[in-house]
């Protein structure tokens, strides 16, 4: 069984930890002997271990990775045409009182808290190892900048908090909106100061930020502020070190075999020996990656009922391999009807229940384990990671970086082409224009990241998220299904055409009505 930290919520009042809402009423200020707080907890290292754990924990819970963030952050891309079944989960969020939003938007709070009381009293334990000490703060530095990446990305202007809560009243608790600007700086200081303390390994401990996550990290946050120069000198630190390579079993990384592999940068650690446990702050419970389940056909326990857009499987079929062959990578992407794809058990898709019209995801649905049976209940004992920052991702962020800095095309081609050669796929010629080859490091995106992670904000930094979602007709096409026939389905706030108010999130409705000093996002 692999040794990894483990997302056990033994920390689980830290994110409330000095904040004391002060009553004049003595009744209501008793003091609790058994509650937590800064004068009782922060004495010793195995204290610091506790609340490191603790910091990790929101990753991988129901309401994190483990199930629904992705529908705020990942999946509202032109990849995918979102459900739009009545009573079914939502596509693209943009109704501030939607349902999932209030589980999201506080799980990355209960982290970013978390991190801030590491940060703010790792100092304090007597005699802590120093070594012991900045590994913590490290860790809290890494994480913080994580969730503040993606914070910024989805709701562009979420508020800045550094600092714990450690206010007499709760009055001083609720801060207002910060900006894009501000935010990117404070990730980029905390990767920098991760990068600084972390060690390149854990050995064992599988799973703790290291080294290459904070410099790959630190590297993607000069890519989104285009700071180019910058962002490739950190990915090539990455690629130079050695510590990472290229898994030679591309669909590898989309199974539990696959967990904490060479090309994993930093995973989200899930486990099948746990139970679902809706409350997040259940210990030994929510860390089963229940994502598998949602990403599946509904036909085999799938509740999202996305289909993938035409357009993916095209980019696969417009270049053959070395062999003559299309692309090999679409049959770990995408399930369609073709004599070699296939879905479940190695069932072929040709002879499945699916729909022989649809395009249907295949990465972290379950279809890519071998045995793999569908229980009707797919994610519910999987311990299959998430995988957040992989080396393949690490290659073409520095290609890009470097191609828009102006650097060689032969060291531009060296990190695209290492990508392309695991596929089999020819050598991108040289010769090219530099826009020519933004054109091909974008396109090798698609070919290697689809259904991943950061697509969405990918087209929102190059600028092109509004023509992207507004000129994919498939959006609606590919369920057969019209503008009219969604409205019916009682969802009309996920009509196109796309604007410019849908590339941020909104605030959850409840966190307006309760932060007087957060306004809500443009247009909502």
């Amino acid at each position: 069984m692999k040794r990894n930290i483990k997302v056990i919520t033994s920390f689980l009042l830290l994110t409330l930890i000095g904040l004391v809402i002060s009553c004049e009423d003595e009744l209501l200020n008793q003091t609790n002997p058994n509650a937590l707080s800064t004068e009782s907890f922060w004495q010793d290292e195995e204290d610091v271990r506790q609340a490191v754990v603790g910091a990790y924990s929101p990753m991988s819970t129901i309401f994190g990775w483990g199930r629904y963030l992705p529908f705020t952050w990942f999946r509202r891309a032109d990849e995918f045409t979102p459900s739009f079944e009545n009573v079914r989960v939502r596509g693209i969020i943009v109704d501030p009182a939607d349902i999932f939003l209030p589980n999201q938007w506080p799980e990355a709070w209960r982290l970013i808290f978390r991190c801030n009381d590491i940060l703010d009293n790792v100092d304090t334990v007597p005699d802590l190892d120093a070594t012991v000490r900045d590994q913590a703060a490290g860790q809290a530095y890494f994480l913080r900048a994580l969730y503040y990446f993606y914070l910024v990305n989805a709701w562009d202007n979420p508020p800045l908090i550094t600092t714990a809560a450690v206010g007499e009243s709760i009055s001083e608790f609720p801060q207002p909106n910060s900006n894009p600007t501000a935010i990117y700086e404070q990730i980029i200081n905390d990767a920098q100061a991760a990068k600084n303390l972390l060690p390149t390994s854990w050995g064992d401990e599988l799973g703790r930020a290291t080294w290459g996550a904070a410099t790959a990290l630190l590297g993607k946050a000069y890519l989104y502020t285009e700071q180019w120069s910058e962002a490739a000198t950190q990915f090539k630190e990455v690629i130079d070190s050695g510590i990472y390579d290229l898994d030679p079993d591309y669909a590898n990384n989309f199974t539990e075999a696959g967990d904490n592999n060479i090309e994993s940068v930093f995973e989200i650690q899930h486990t099948s020996e746990d139970g679902i446990g809706w409350s997040s702050d259940q210990v030994n419970s929510s860390r089963s990656s229940v994502f598998l389940q949602l990403r599946a056909p509904e036909a085999f326990g799938g509740e999202w009922i996305d289909q993938v857009n035409p357009w993916i499987l095209d980019a696969f079929l417009s270049e053959n391999n070395n062999d003559g062959e299309i692309d090999l990578r679409a049959y770990t992407t995408v399930a369609w009807n073709n004599p070699l794809s296939t879905i479940y058990l190695d069932q072929p898709f040709s002879e499945s229940v699916l729909d022989q019209t649809k395009i249907y995801p295949k990465k972290n649905t379950g279809m890519l384990t071998p045995g793999r049976e569908n229980d009707g209940d797919l994610g519910t004992n999987s311990g299959q990671n998430f995988k957040l920052i992989r080396y393949a991702d690490v290659l073409l962020m520095h290609a890009e970086a470097l191609n828009e800095a102006g650097g060689s095309e032969g060291d531009v081609l060296l990190s695209i082409n290492s990508v392309r050669q695991r596929a089999n796929m020819p050598d991108i010629p040289t010769g090219l224009s530099q826009s020519q080859l933004r054109d091909r490091i974008r396109m090798e995106r698609i070919l290697e990241l689809s259904l991943e992670n950061d697509r969405f904000f990918d087209l929102k930094r190059w600028g092109v998220v509004v023509d992207r979602m507004t000129g994919n007709a498939d959006k609606l096409g590919n369920l057969g299904a019209s503008s009219d026939q969604i409205r019916a389905a009682g969802h009309p706030e996920e009509n196109f055409p796309f604007s410019d108010v849908h590339t941020r999130v909104p605030f959850p409705i409840a966190e307006i009505q309760s932060n007087p000093l957060l306004e809500q996002n443009p247009g909502y």
